[in-house]
Parts: C-alpha cells; sequence; structure tokens
C-alpha cells in the first residue's frame, strides 16, 4: 500500500513511524528553495515551463494551437449592415471595389426565354408502318395456304361450313387478332393477292406523312418549331408544314373515303374499315422527356445576367428602400470585402490557444492517470476540443445562411439560433473518455473559446452551464438511457440559462419571440447528445480507451462467453458472480469504478471453463484431480488460468482495462495449499516458494485490488459450515489483512480508510449471502429420505 505525500513521492506503509518521519523531513528538505544563480534561475524556468514536455509534445501542441487559431479567426467582413428587401437604408453604401455580381431573376428571365426557343421533340418510329405490313402480308399468306389446302381436299369452291372451319383454324394458328366480318371478308375472297396489295397501297399512303394521335400537341407547340426524330436512323429534321402531319381520326377518314373508291364491293367496305381502323396506329409520339431535357440544357447553358459595379459607386443611399437589385449588390459587396489584419487575429488566436493548452498539460501531468499516458489523454482532449470548435464553427455558419435566406423575421436574426449550437457535446466526450476534473476544464477552456468567436460573453456563459449540465447528467454512467436523460437535461437548463440570459438583457426579445427561442435551445441538448454518441465509438477506437458503456456492454450476463463458463463450469460462474457483487459494492463505497470492478470479477477466472475439473468450486460429486497430481504439476495448472485467461481475453476482444485484472488479482501471492504439500513431500523440506507464487503483476488499480480482496474473502466464507457474523467479519478481517501484509496492494492507491470501508462493505455483502432461514416444518433436511416420500417445494 502506498501514501501519497503533498510532494508527489510515494512512501510505503510498510515502514516504521520514525522512518517515515524521517523521510517526510528529508522531502521537505528536498522542496526548500535555495539560492541560485541567473543561470540557474533560467534553467529552473525552462524547466518549469517545459514540464515533462518532450519536442515532440511541444510540436503536437503548437499544431492544436494552430488548428483552433485558424477556427476563432473571423473571416466574415461585419462593416455592412444585414438587410432585407423593403427594408430602409440607414447610411450610404458605397463599392470599395470593382465586381460583377448575378441578377438572379433577370438570369432567370433569360433561362425561360432560352427553355421557350428549344424545338419540341416529336418521335417517328418508321418500323410501326413495317409491322403493318407484314401483319397483312402474313395474315394473307396463312390464309391462302389454308383455302389451298381445303380445297385440295374438296375440288371445289369453299361451302359455308368450310368457311366456318377455316376461320376457325386461322384464329388458332394468328397471334395477333382479326374482326371477324373482316375474316369472312378475306375467306370469300379467298385471300386474293388482288385485295391484298389494295390494303398494302391504302396502309402505305397512309402512313406516307406520319400520323399522330392527337393534333392538340402541335397546337399546344406553337409557335414553337417542331422537330421529327427518326427513331431508327437517329436523323431529326424541322417540320415545315405542320399540317402535313394528320392525326389518326383523319387518317382513317381518308382510308374510309379511299375504300369507297377502290371498286371494292359495298357489302365488304365496312369490314374492311373496320380491320384497316384495328391495325392503323400512330407511328409519330411527342417525347416530353427529351423536350424537357433540352429546356433545361439550354438554360443550363446561358451566360448569367451580371450587374457591372465600379468602384465608388454608390449602390444604396441613406432613407432609400432596399431593393432585391441593390440587397443583391449588397450582399455581394460583403463577399468582396476581405476581413482585415488577417494575420494578426491569428497570432493573437495562436499565442492564447497556446496558453489554454499549456494549462490543460500542466494539469495533466500534476494529475497522472494510471490508463493512458499524459501525451495520449492530451491528444485526446485537444483532439474533442478541436471537433467540437469545428461543430461550433460550422453550425454558426449554417445559421448565418439560414438568417441571409430566410424571410421570418425570428429566423432573420442569427443571434435566435444560436442556443441551438451543440456546445455540450464535448463535456460528454470528455466525461466518458478521461475524468470528471479534466472535463471540468476542458469545459471552461470551450467556454472561453466560445466567448471569444461569437463576441457574445452570454454565451459563453450559456456554453458553460450546458456543458456543466453534461458533465453533471453523464458523470456516473449505469444505464443506457443516461445519454438520453443527460441530453433531456442539457436542453433543459439550456432553457433556463437562456430565459435567465433574455431577462438580464437590456433589450429582451419580445415575448413570442422568447417562446420561438426555447425550440433551438432545448435541441441543442439534444443534437450534442446525438453527436457525442456518433463520435464516441471512434474515439475509443482510436486512442484505445474503454468507457463505462463499453463495461455496461460487457456485463450483460447474456453475453455468449459467459453463458459459456455457466454452462461449462457453473462453479466457477457463480464464484463470478457473487465475487462482482463483493466488488461492486467495495468500489461503491470507496468512491472506485463499480461497473469496471463487477466486469473484472465476471471475466477473471474465464479461462477455468476449459479445465473446470481441476477447480475446486467445480468438482461436485466427484474427487479432487490434484490429489493424484504433484504439487509442481498442480502449481502449472493453477498458474495457467492467469496466463491462459489473458490469452482468451485477447481472443474476445476484452479491452485492456479488464484483462490486466486478469493477470492483477493475484498478485504474487502465494499458492499456500500446495506450497505446503510440496514440503512436505520434499526429503529436506526445503522448497522455493517463490516457485509457488502467482507471476503479477501486483494491482495497479483499486479496482484490481478490490477484485483480488473479494476474490479472497468469497473463497475463504465457502470454506465455513455454519458461518457466524463474528465468524464472517474474522474472514473478511484476515483476508484483508493478509493481503495487505504481503506486500501486494503496495502499488494501487487503496488508503487505509478505503481498505476500512472494504471490510464493511463485504460484510454487509456476506451477511445477505449466508442469512438465518427459518425452518420448513415437518421437514428434516439433514436426515436422507426416499424420493418418493418428500414433496416438491415451489
Amino acid at each position: 500500500m502506498r501514501v501519497q505525500t503533498q510532494f508527489g513521492r510515494a512512501l510505503t506503509v510498510s515502514q516504521s513511524p520514525s522512518r517515515l518521519f524521517r523521510r517526510h523531513e528529508e522531502l521537505i528538505e528536498e522542496a526548500r528553495p535555495v539560492g541560485r544563480s541567473p543561470r540557474g534561475l533560467l534553467s529552473h524556468l525552462r524547466s518549469e515551463l517545459a514540464c515533462q514536455m518532450t519536442w515532440r509534445d511541444f510540436g503536437c501542441g503548437l499544431v492544436v494551437a494552430g488548428i483552433l487559431a485558424l477556427l476563432l479567426v473571423q473571416l466574415e467582413y461585419t462593416g455592412i449592415r444585414r438587410y432585407a428587401a423593403g427594408d430602409i437604408a440607414r447610411e450610404d453604401v458605397k463599392a470599395s471595389t470593382d465586381f460583377t455580381v448575378e441578377d438572379p431573376a433577370a438570369t432567370q428571365v433569360k433561362a425561360r426565354e432560352a427553355a421557350e426557343d428549344v424545338p419540341w421533340v416529336f418521335d417517328y418510329d418508321p418500323s410501326l408502318s413495317a409491322g403493318v405490313e407484314r401483319q397483312i402480308r402474313d395474315l394473307f399468306g396463312q390464309g391462302r395456304a389454308l383455302v389451298l389446302e381445303t380445297k385440295r381436299s374438296s375440288g371445289r369452291r369453299l361451302s359455308p361450313s368450310q368457311r366456318t372451319k377455316l376461320a376457325v383454324q386461322l384464329r388458332e394458328q394468328l397471334s395477333y387478332p382479326v374482326p371477324e366480318p373482316a375474316l369472312q371478308v378475306f375467306i370469300v375472297h379467298e385471300f386474293a393477292h388482288e385485295l391484298e396489295e389494295q390494303l398494302l397501297h391504302l396502309m402505305r399512303r397512309a402512313y406516307e406523312a406520319g400520323i399522330l394521335s392527337s393534333r392538340d400537341l402541335l397546337a399546344q407547340a406553337r409557335p414553337r418549331v417542331v422537330l421529327l426524330r427518326n427513331l431508327a436512323s437517329g436523323e431529326e429534321k424541322r417540320v415545315e408544314e405542320v399540317s402535313a402531319i394528320k392525326e389518326v381520326s383523319q387518317v382513317r377518314a381518308a382510308v374510309r373515303d379511299q375504300l369507297y373508291d377502290s371498286g371494292i364491293p359495298p357489302s365488304d367496305r365496312r369490314s374492311l374499315q373496320l380491320y384497316l381502323e384495328q391495325i392503323l396506329i400512330p407511328n409519330i409520339t411527342f417525347n416530353r422527356a427529351e423536350t424537357r431535357a433540352r429546356e433545361q440544357a439550354a438554360a443550363r447553358n446561358i451566360d448569367p445576367v451580371v450587374i457591372q459595379v465600379k468602384k465608388r459607386k454608390v449602390i444604396v443611399r441613406e432613407g432609400d428602400e432596399i431593393t432585391p437589385r441593390i440587397l443583391i449588390q449588397l450582399k455581394a459587396l460583403r463577399e468582396h470585402e476581405r476581413p482585415r489584419n488577417t494575420g494578426v487575429q491569428f497570432m493573437g488566436f495562436f499565442l492564447l490557444a497556446a496558453i489554454f493548452l499549456h494549462f490543460l498539460w500542466r494539469y495533466l501531468v500534476l494529475y497522472p492517470s494510471r490508463q493512458a499516458s499524459t501525451r495520449s489523454r492530451f491528444l485526446l482532449v485537444s483532439l474533442i476540443l478541436v471537433l467540437n470548435l469545428a461543430v461550433v464553427r460550422f453550425f454558426l455558419l449554417l445559421i448565418g445562411i439560414v438568417a441571409g435566406g430566410s424571410t421570418h423575421p425570428f429566423l432573420q436574426v442569427p443571434e435566435h439560433l444560436y442556443p441551438a449550437v451543440p456546445f455540450a457535446f464535448g463535456a460528454i466526450l470528455a466525461t466518458l473518455l478521461t475524468t470528471v476534473h479534466v472535463a471540468l476544464l476542458f469545459s471552461l477552456i470551450l467556454s472561453l473559446l466560445a466567448g471569444v468567436l461569437t463576441g457574445q460573453i452570454s454565451l459563453a456563459v450559456y456554453s458553460l452551464v450546458g456543458s456543466f449540465a453534461a458533465l453533471y447528467g453523464i458523470h456516473h454512467y449505469k444505464e443506457r438511457s443516461t445519454m438520453v436523460k443527460a441530453g433531456l437535461l442539457v436542453g433543459s437548463l439550456n432553457v433556463v440559462i437562456m430565459v435567465t440570459m433574455e431577462l438580464l438583457s437590456l433589450q429582451p426579445s419580445p415575448a413570442s419571440f422568447l417562446a420561438w427561442k426555447m425550440v433551438p435551445a432545448f435541441s441543442g441538448g439534444i443534437i450534442a447528445v446525438m453527436i457525442a454518441s456518433l463520435l464516441l465509438p471512434l474515439l475509443e477506437s482510436l486512442f484505445h480507451l474503454t468507457t463505462d458503456i463499453r463495461l455496461l456492454e460487457l456485463s450483460n450476463l447474456d453475453a455468449p462467453i459467459l453463458r459459456r463458463l455457466a454452462v461449462e463450469a457453473p462453479g466457477t460462474y457463480h464464484h463470478s458472480i457473487v465475487v462482482g457483487t463483493l466488488a461492486e459494492s467495495a468500489a461503491k463505497a470507496i468512491g472506485a469504478n463499480p461497473i469496471l470492478a463487477r466486469v473484472g470479477a465476471y471475466y477473471h477466472d474465464i479461462v477455468k471453463m476449459l479445465k473446470p475439473e481441476y477447480y475446486v468450486e467445480n468438482q461436485i460429486y466427484v474427487s479432487n484431480k490434484h490429489e493424484q497430481l504433484s504439487p509442481g504439476l498442480s502449481r502449472l495448472v493453477i498458474l495457467n488460468h492467469v496466463k491462459g485467461g489473458l490469452q482468451m481475453a485477447r481472443e474476445i476482444g476484452l479491452p485492456p482495462r479488464v484483462s490486466d485484472m486478469i493477470s492483477q488479482h493475484h498478485g504474487t501471492r502465494s499458492m499456500t495449499y500446495f506450497y505446503q504439500k510440496a514440503r512436505e513431500l520434499a526429503s529436506d523440506g526445503e522448497v522455493n516458494e517463490t516457485d509457488f507464487r502467482y507471476p503479477g503483476p501486483k494491482p495497479q488499480t483499486r479496482e484490481a485490488a478490490i477484485l483480488m480482496l473479494a476474490d479472497g474473502v468469497e473463497a475463504a466464507s465457502r470454506s465455513l459450515i455454519k458461518p457466524t457474523p463474528a465468524q464472517l467479519e474474522g474472514v473478511v478481517h484476515k483476508i484483508t489483512t493478509a493481503v495487505m501484509s504481503d506486500g501486494q496492494l503496495d502499488e494501487c492507491d487503496i488508503t487505509l480508510l478505503d481498505l476500512d470501508l472494504i471490510r464493511k462493505s463485504f460484510f454487509k455483502v456476506l451477511m445477505g449471502i449466508f442469512h438465518h432461514r427459518v425452518g420448513y416444518p415437518g421437514y428434516d433436511f439433514t436426515k436422507a429420505e426416499k424420493a418418493d416420500q418428500v414433496s416438491p417445494i415451489h
């Protein structure tokens, strides 16, 4: 066990009080200032400023400071007021330089005119007329073949019954419909070549100029030019005489007239007319998609209409109304202006960021962590700071865009939307990935930088309160809903602090605007939690950290490895659960991490499932295998549960904080039973005790120390037949005292007060496990009875 002094040195409790006092006096003497030369003072100052910092750390700090400075530099010129269309100018505005700006309204008119000049595209499909011609030839060809076959068998003209049968056969062979009246006409004429040629001639004349479904489309196209695109060749030609294109109704009427002049008997004309109207389909269609695409392309390819503004030109005079055209020029002038003294701003922000980062480094050096190096923690916090400030800058830019393009009075003022900025997500990440104290310092630095970035002290206060709320809400992460609760807490406090700042303002917002501002304020907390949830797994993986969120996932008893342990080594599983309960209770008592203690207990003996029969807790109604083994072999088996446990931890992906507890929960303690057995079997009674000690290391954290104590106390308590409170208290005291006396707690931060609290916690849990129960009337469980005489108890 170690005692920490005010000088950062460690003294062990095992030393005598007089030696401790002398050592303390030596440390005081070392720390007392002595007279130094100027060169010595300079060297001492340089050492103090370096504060264990290497050149690599110094370079990383400069890079981070440069990035923060870039994020803080104001790249927006604020000398020109923001106006909306219809406002009255408060002062004259002159152009400070020559510039051009696009006139969106005029450009839109020009694009519309260009689109209206695009011809309408109609598709001409010559394959349709060819398909109609093929269909006629196919119909007459098959019909003539059937007629010839029928006449060859009968040798005379077709009878009515033969015509009917022929019509049925032909309909079965054809893959397209033919009206029944027309089919009868064709059969009567025996599908004559002359009739076939007449029909083909009529179709060719009908399709000669093209057929359109409706001329209403041509009427809509006026005064547009009409392009006819041949789908077969891809050739396009301009239609000079639109009237030459007939719609389908006109073509059908023309075909009807030609039938009357063709010499076809009047009784057959109506039937043939129905057939031709059926196969007559439009072969010219309006391609709306192609026409629309060409209109859009023409609109895109126009040159924008620009307004030329010369230097010193008065864009607007005081008292004039801001028209849309003037507003365009004012926005363009604001974009063309360049921020002044950007280099000076950058240097100032660079020095400010460097100072803050130096304070952060010194704090991390002053309060080191066993889980990560100072450099790793510094890079982690710096990265979170950069990400947080970058997100703040992005939201401010987004708010500016929304305010500039909105017509709503509330949205036109960017300050109304500033509460929606998720300042607090960095504090959430810092709390989960480092410590509360580091997160507190992070919140202070971030809030100051946010105030510098926006130039508003109210936003710095708003950021600080929101970050503190996030820190408090996420500090004790014990369940998954904690993240949601933290978001609600941050959002609620954002609303409270926003209302408070409005009440303290000399020019508070109207009551209606105040109600509207509550929405972005509450949303800021929800957005902060969402961003933190998104970035947390990435940062965990990048810096190899284990948060309480990951530990909660590992504590799920339905995890496959724990379910396997319960089945293959039930005694070890039950032992681990009880040790987890003891460790969690003790960790809560001394302010350690109870989730880590419990998870470490669940996994500290997982390798025992591979050979459960070699461990006493799993030897149920079987002999002890170690009775047939020599002490040396038993020693190897027991030692392997540490080495094998580490290997299994790597295989299942346990984080280092948990896997380290597998090797540390035994420390360098002695395997007393096998050591004594080896001494009894040795001829001279001399056995090297070191051979019968675990390889270590000793517990490095308070959670690992708690696990060692809980493991020993649980195992020892199982040896009691009828434990009484006095016996349980004695077991707890003896085990913890033996561990401390053996020096197992020398390398962790357990104090004597912590040890006393751990003992009380263990005793309380054990009393709950071994509590007294009243007997069941009528049952004597000390005597064996036959199974059929014992009733089941539910």
